[in-house]
């Protein structure tokens, strides 16, 4: 079975069409989303009207969460400048279905049991790097039985392993800061191959596993 993993697309929608371009060239069985569909570019609607009519399963990034006050202050300052319109803008629509997200998702494929979070699976805005301490793996960890857990928000692609566990993260679809990587992933099992890929090329980008 081939994964197809995404995260970070901050309402950009060019990046996230050249990964589902990937994702068809490769085959893929299934795409998720490891969170943040809004807030960075100006085609939130656009990117999440893709996901929901592609049913892309996807769990509540930090910026999605704060959607909903952000869009309050967007329509405010609306009001108050005579301003038609606002690049930010989202559709309600769009507010609403993000904020209807849940902070993590379990699913069970190939005898492996996977867990699908932002940050961690119980909070969407703490960091994993691969040089995060032991002792931060392991609460991450603790917060799932899965024993393959793939995580966003650091816009930073990982492979981390601890024992029969694995902590995978695709990087940012999108590229509003300096270091976003602008990739994507496939995991492929159930004989785990983790593939990166650069989403201006194709070519797989380099990644080695760090162990723990």
């Amino acid at each position: 079975m081939k994964i197809g993993i995404i995260s970070d697309i901050h309402a950009y929608i060019n990046p996230l069409k050249e990964a589902l371009a990937i994702f068809d060239a490769h085959k893929v069985d299934k795409i998720i989303c490891a969170g943040d569909l809004v807030d960075g570019g100006s085609e939130g609607d656009a990117v999440v009207k893709l996901i929901r009519d592609l049913k892309i399963d996807t769990v509540m990034g930090n910026h999605d969460r704060d959607v909903f006050t952000e869009q309050a202050w967007v329509r405010r300052n609306i009001r108050e400048s005579g301003e038609t319109s606002n690049p930010l803008l989202l559709e309600l629509e769009t507010v609403a279905f993000v904020s209807s997200l849940r902070l993590n998702l379990t699913f069970s494929w190939d005898n492996h049991k996977i867990c699908l979070a932002h940050g961690i699976p119980y909070n969407n805005t703490r960091y994993l790097f691969p040089n995060s301490s032991e002792e931060q793996f392991d609460e991450a960890l603790e917060q799932t039985t899965a024993d393959i857990l793939i995580l966003g928000h650091t816009h930073q692609p990982m492979i981390v392993q601890k024992g029969h566990r694995y902590i995978l993260n695709a990087g940012s679809v999108a590229f509003n800061r300096l270091d976003d990587s602008q990739t994507c992933a496939i995991l492929t099992l159930p004989d785990f191959d983790f593939q990166v890929f650069d989403l201006a090329t194709g070519d797989e980008y380099p990644l080695e596993m760090t162990i723990i």
